[in-house]
């Protein structure tokens, strides 16, 4: 009779110290993976960080260079915009023009005037900011045919001002002769019986 209730004591302290031995191994897992947990947010929190900086950086240079050429052209009060806006963990960019108080969609530009600039200038802005360098040309199709006619004039020296600043060749394909005239240099394509014909021109 004592003899079974040794072994019943044996056993019952075998099962206690395997009880420990798993509470202790769980304890330690969790305070790995509650310091893990702590490294992560900090991890995150910096990234966060310097996405946020890299966002107001971008921001900045894209801004800056479209509203000086709307200024230049357009000489209004509108400003272009961006918000940043992050939804289910993926950033999104609202692009959008305001006078301070209220906003409107580029979609909504009428004319289409103001969308070319605006394409225009972010395509330089982007390419100048691309790493490594892209090749200094920049080839456009018919970049500014929604444009009022009237500011055309602004428009080639707002192109020509950034040509120059950004050290960049422009290549582009029109119809609108005050475009065709503000060339360095004019090569004009004609055709004839399904043959294309070049012409270079001095300008």
């Amino acid at each position: 009779m004592l003899d079974k209730l040794e072994k019943k004591i044996e056993r019952a302290a075998g099962a206690r110290d395997q009880l420990k031995k798993q509470k202790k191994e769980r304890t330690q897992f969790l305070r790995s993976l509650k310091a893990r947990d702590k490294r992560l947010r900090k991890a995150q929190s910096l990234l966060q960080t310097a996405a946020s900086m890299t966002q107001d950086q971008i921001k900045m240079r894209l801004c800056s260079v479209v509203n000086l050429a709307l200024c230049e052209v357009f000489q209004n009060k509108c400003r272009f915009d961006i918000e940043f806006t992050e939804k289910k963990g993926t950033t999104y960019a609202e692009l959008f023009f305001t006078d301070g108080e209220n906003r409107t969609s580029p979609l909504d530009d009428n004319g289409g005037g103001m969308v070319d600039l605006v394409s225009l200038s972010l395509r330089l802005t982007l390419w100048s900011l691309h790493h490594p360098k892209l090749r200094k040309v920049l080839i456009m199709d018919e970049p500014l045919k929604f444009l009022s006619r009237d500011l055309i004039p602004d428009a080639v020296g707002l192109l020509r001002e950034l040509s120059d600043t950004l050290n960049i060749q422009i290549i582009m394909v029109t119809h609108d002769e005050q475009l065709v005239e503000a060339g360095d240099k004019i090569f004009r394509v004609t055709q004839e019986k399904g043959i294309s014909k070049v012409e270079v021109e001095s300008c």
